[in-house]
């Protein structure tokens, strides 16, 4: 199948943001589409994102990842978030975030300082035995 996305930018007098508009045809199944945004914090110290009346501060490794294994946990921890309105990177200098209107989770690529948004995720089954990933 194919997969085509147009992206607009656009800038309105009085407006102190970016609107950013997505166009996609898609006819692919199986797959997630992020779209990954350059920060300009280095080093980041934590992740946060917005749920309910709260904004909530995660570290940038997920701490079960070490050990998930030994553990025992049926599924691997992911480094992939919720959000509501809302997410951003510090490194308790500088601060970047940004506000969606309709995406719901976000991951920090701490190597690089990006945040990834998913756009849509697209799954033919859920609940699938014996994964250690969860699509």
């Amino acid at each position: 199948g194919n997969l085509a996305i147009v992206t607009r930018f656009e800038l309105r007098e009085g407006e102190d943001f970016i609107r950013v508009i997505h166009d996609i045809e898609n006819e692919v199944k199986d797959h997630r589409v992020r779209v990954l945004l350059q920060t300009s914090v280095e080093a980041p110290d934590v992740s946060f994102g917005d749920q309910g009346f709260s904004l909530i501060q995660r570290p940038t490794v997920n701490p079960y990842m070490e050990n998930w294994k030994k553990e025992k946990f049926a599924e691997a921890p992911v480094p992939i978030y919720p959000l509501e309105n809302l997410a951003g990177v510090t490194n308790g200098e500088l601060t970047s975030a940004v506000t969606t209107k309709g995406i719901k989770e976000y991951e920090l690529i701490k190597e690089t300082g990006q945040l990834a948004l998913t756009l849509f995720r697209s799954v033919g089954l859920l609940g699938r035995d014996n994964l250690a990933w969860r699509p």
